[in-house]
This record gives structure tokens, sequence and C-alpha cells, in this order.
């Protein structure tokens, strides 16, 4: 069986710190990058605008040290933020 194992409890202990670590509206624009969601998207559903929503990314991205979409995506996966990609 080929099943993708869950992450390691330091793992999952990790990305909770570093979630915690975001202001409610990081961890807001965290959670919808890691949906899938675009900057525009984004910066409609806020009423604001895309750059806005850059910076805001780009602080989500200092504060849990990556520097991807992808990474940032796996933290908010493993700290319960979102569902599995699979």
């Amino acid at each position: 069986m080929n099943a993708i194992s869950p992450p390691p409890h330091y793992a999952v202990e990790r990305a909770a710190r570093l979630v915690a670590s975001l202001s409610p509206r990081e961890t807001e624009v965290l959670r919808l990058f890691a949906d899938g969601n675009t900057s525009k998207m984004i910066a409609r559903k806020f009423g604001t605008t895309d750059r806005t929503v850059e910076t805001q990314r780009m602080g989500v991205y200092r504060k849990l040290g990556v520097n991807s979409v992808a990474m940032a995506a796996r933290i908010a996966q493993q700290a319960g933020l979102v569902g599995d990609a699979c």
C-alpha cells in the first residue's frame, strides 16, 4: 500500500507554532493561498489591492521561513489550516 504517512509529530508542532506567530489576517491569507486562491482573488475577497495581498504574503513567508506558496501550503496543511493535498 502506497499511502502517504502523516508528518512526524515534531513537524506538526513546529507548523502549529509557526502559524500561531501569524496575525489573524496573515493566517487567512495563508489559508486562502494554500487553498489555491490567487492574489487577485484574495484582494477581491478582502476588498483591497493585489499589492496589499502580496505584502501580506511576503510577511507570511518571512514569519514561516519559506519562499514559495508550496512551502507555505505544506506548513498550513501540517498545522491543520487546510486539508490534505491528495
